[in-house]
């Protein structure tokens, strides 16, 4: 849970770093909400197509709930769904503000720290004396979802300084990355701060990557990276279409371990991927 968790936000980092990138090199807003719109959507929908011809197949398709939680509300009702792609449209949204408070005027540091600080504060306040049901739901839903966006933010706030060249100490953002999870989870355990270590995991990494840069299996991961969009939704359904075929089958000795149904997920996950991105890649280039 911790690996995947981690995986996510690093996700979310670099996803706001290339926001910076596209919205430093465009002025026409209109047109960088359709190429995101585009982008989330076209692989969105089609890897939708054949689950959801399974489920009419086997008789457990309803029209209405596979709306809601293809509309992403059913995540934030019911905590059913693509959570990443739930969280992506409203940050979307709020990319080109969050821009121009970061980048217009001095203080970005400060900036940086404000805003996360205020989703913080935002994310833990309590919601226990809300007795509406539903809503309560909602409210925890958007907690639960929104405390990972200080990853995103941080992304925006590094990419200028990768954009320039400029030099950053290593070190010091180890040391501050690690401190900072420390103190938040001194302060109050109950508080989600593991995006505070996203910046140490992204320095390792890119250290580790400096030194495979050449080899075949860094040129694989690259590979991996232009997929996994497509990767992680393709991983969500297969995981309850796996599930829910090894249980119609039944027991049998080829399941002990589920180690058959990681390993169907991963290859027909990557298969499924690459298939996607290539039809939304053409779907792309012709609406854009």
């Amino acid at each position: 849970m911790l690996f995947k968790q981690n995986t996510i936000n690093l996700h979310l980092l670099l996803e706001f770093a290339g926001c910076y990138y596209s919205l430093s090199k465009t002025k026409k807003l209109k047109a960088w909400y359709k190429k995101r719109f585009y982008r989330i959507f076209v692989p969105y929908t089609l890897i939708q197509l054949p689950f959801w011809l399974y489920y009419i197949i086997i008789g457990d398709f309803n029209f209405f709930h596979e709306i809601l939680i293809y509309s992403t509300f059913g995540f934030w009702v019911w905590h059913h769904g693509a959570w990443y792609i739930a969280l992506l449209i409203p940050l979307y949204a709020l990319t080109p503000l969050i821009y121009r408070i970061l980048y217009n005027g001095r203080y970005k540091l400060f900036k940086t720290i404000f805003i996360i600080i205020f989703i913080l504060i935002l994310c833990n306040i309590s919601i226990e004396s809300v007795h509406d049901k539903p809503f309560y739901e909602i409210l925890k839903n958007i907690q639960w979802t929104f405390v990972r966006v200080p990853s995103f933010v941080i992304g925006m706030a590094l990419a200028s300084l990768v954009k320039q060249n400029i030099k950053i100490n290593t070190l010091l953002i180890l040391i501050l990355s690690i401190s900072s999870y420390l103190i938040i989870h001194q302060i109050n355990a109950n508080i989600f701060a593991w995006w505070c270590i996203v910046p140490a995991i992204l320095i390792v990494i890119a250290t580790c990557f400096d030194y495979i840069k050449d080899s075949v299996v860094f040129k694989f991961i690259s590979w991996l990276g232009i997929l996994s969009l497509e990767s992680y939704l393709a991983n969500i359904y297969l995981c309850e279409v796996i599930k829910d075929v090894v249980n119609r089958i039944g027991y049998c000795s080829l399941f002990y371990g589920h180690y058959l149904e990681y390993l169907c997920i991963i290859l027909l996950g990557i298969i499924i991927a690459i298939l996607i991105n290539k039809i939304s890649a053409l779907i792309i280039n012709t609406k854009i």
